[in-house]
């Protein structure tokens, strides 16, 4: 009989985690078990290239999102170029976030990242956060310009790893239903605890007059959604990240418009059938939310999107004719 582990054994600990679901696998997959409604035996080779890029996609997430990780990390300390003026505790921080990584757990067609909150790190969690949050950021358009769409959920909390690559806990049920139940359309929703942890660490930084950007930061990249939820904002990141660096402008203007044209065209798909299933219109209203977001950032890149609106609208009307 093989022993159980015994809980007195692990010591529960506090974990930055991201609980990540790549939407339309799952029924990709299932279809393929069935000969005579699967993609895959009429032989779309389309449907067949789609799906292999999404479980293609997941099977790199975790390396993905680490590298991703590690640029930001890179990245956000290059404009801290006086070593030398830096204080001990703040040094020794830059050189550990250098050497940091997400651990993964996989849920069947999801995926778990988790990070452990030592106390050696407390008083940096908001920039780790803020890490996180600019590498979603730019993980998520990408996966949207090839017309995978992620929804997921971001939370801190309590858990216990039992193995590698196995944690179990209060913040692992919380962030998996905020994915499945909360979420509802492709956005990285954040837990009320982690928003209102943020929002208490900064007032008290605030009172004490020592309000430093890295504090401050997490807040800004995080948004109120129509719904009252709070969610990652991931194009206001990625705004902020061109603000300080011009010369990735124009490759993520790009990005946003091949994303942006997915989604619409996605929308009118659903939208037209709509006219005789609830069903749809309720996925067309769904990508609609998504299509306002990405208007209400037009501006700040190019317009991009309101010419692919034209474009698309138009090709959609000479179809329909």
């Amino acid at each position: 009989m093989t022993n159980l582990p015994n809980p007195e054994n692990y010591i529960p600990k506090q974990y930055l985690v991201c609980y990540i679901d790549l939407l339309g696998i799952r029924e990709k997959l299932f279809a393929g078990i069935d000969g005579h409604s699967s993609a895959i035996a009429k032989d779309k080779q389309n449907e067949i290239n789609t799906t292999s890029l999404k479980i293609n996609t997941l099977l790199n997430l975790a390396p993905a999102i680490n590298e991703k990780f590690h640029d930001t990390i890179e990245y956000f300390w290059s404009f801290d170029q006086d070593q030398d003026s830096q204080e001990d505790d703040k040094q020794k921080f830059i050189n550990a976030t250098k050497q940091l990584d997400f651990s993964v757990q996989q849920f069947s067609d999801s995926t778990l990242l988790y990070m452990e909150l030592s106390n050696d790190i407390e008083m940096y969690i908001p920039i780790l956060i803020r890490f996180l949050c600019v590498s979603l950021s730019s993980w998520t358009i990408s996966c949207m310009s090839q017309g995978i769409m992620p929804r997921g959920a971001i939370s801190i909390g309590t858990a216990w790893e039992i193995r590698k690559s196995c944690l179990f806990g209060p913040v692992i049920s919380e962030v998996y239903n905020l994915e499945s139940q909360v979420a509802q359309y492709p956005r990285f929703v954040v837990s009320y605890y982690l928003y209102e942890y943020l929002t208490r660490l900064f007032e008290e930084e605030k009172r004490k007059g020592t309000i430093e950007e890295y504090i401050i930061s997490p807040l800004y990249l995080l948004q109120r959604d129509r719904d009252g939820i709070y969610i990652l904002s991931y194009l206001e990141n990625i705004h902020q990240h061109c603000l300080k660096n011009s010369s990735e402008r124009t490759d993520q203007e790009k990005l946003i418009a091949e994303a942006y044209k997915y989604i619409l065209s996605e929308y009118y798909i659903h939208a037209i059938r709509a006219k005789n299933d609830p069903q749809e219109a309720k996925l067309a209203g769904r990508y609609d939310r998504i299509i306002q977001y990405f208007l209400e950032y037009d501006e700040k890149f190019s317009y991009v999107c309101s010419e692919l609106n034209r474009n698309i609208t138009d090709k959609i009307e000479l179809e329909e004719k």
